[in-house]
C-alpha cells in the first residue's frame, strides 16, 4: 500500500501520453511529494499510448526515482502489449464478473426490474458491468 491520495496521484488517459507530456512528467519526477512518501502516475487505457511515446515511456519507467509508482490499466489482453512493455510491470488480470453476480447486483439496486429481465440483461452483458447498467437503465425507463 503506497498511501497515495488525490494530491499525490496523477491520472492520465493513454491518449494523453504524447512525447511532450512524458518529457514534462520525467522532468518533475525528482521532486518530493508534500503529502506523503509516495506519488503515483496512473495511466488508464495504456494500450492507447502512441507507439513513439511508448518507447520514451519505457525509459521513464527504467529511471523512476524512489517513491514513485506507476500503474497502467487496460481492457486489452496482455499479449496485445509488446513484451518489453509487459516486463516492466507486475500484471494483475481481473476477470469479468459472471452473469449471476451481475444479476444479483441488478436485483439489489433496481428491484423494479423483474428477475427474468435482470437475468437476461446480465447474460447479454457478457461480463461488462457498464453495459448491464446501461441496459438496466433502459429497462427502468421503459417501466415509467
Amino acid at each position: 500500500m503506497t498511501g497515495c491520495n488525490q494530491w499525490s496521484t496523477t491520472k492520465l488517459n493513454g491518449t494523453q501520453l504524447k512525447i511532450e507530456m512524458i518529457e514534462d512528467i520525467a522532468g518533475r519526477l525528482h521532486y518530493k511529494n508534500l503529502f506523503g512518501d509516495w506519488r503515483m502516475l496512473w495511466i488508464d487505457e495504456a494500450d492507447e499510448i502512441p507507439r513513439v511515446a511508448q518507447v520514451r515511456f519505457l525509459t521513464l519507467l527504467d529511471d523512476l526515482p524512489a517513491g514513485v509508482v506507476v500503474a497502467c490499466t487496460s481492457n486489452c489482453a496482455l499479449a496485445d502489449f509488446e513484451n518489453r512493455f509487459q516486463t516492466r510491470f507486475q500484471v494483475f488480470e481481473i476477470a469479468p464478473p459472471p452473469p449471476q453476480e451481475i444479476q444479483n447486483l441488478l436485483v439489489r439496486i433496481a428491484p423494479e426490474i423483474s428477475a427474468s429481465d435482470a437475468a437476461q440483461i446480465a447474460n447479454f452483458a457478457c461480463g461488462n458491468v457498464r453495459q448491464a447498467m446501461l441496459d438496466a437503465q433502459g429497462a427502468l425507463q421503459q417501466l415509467n
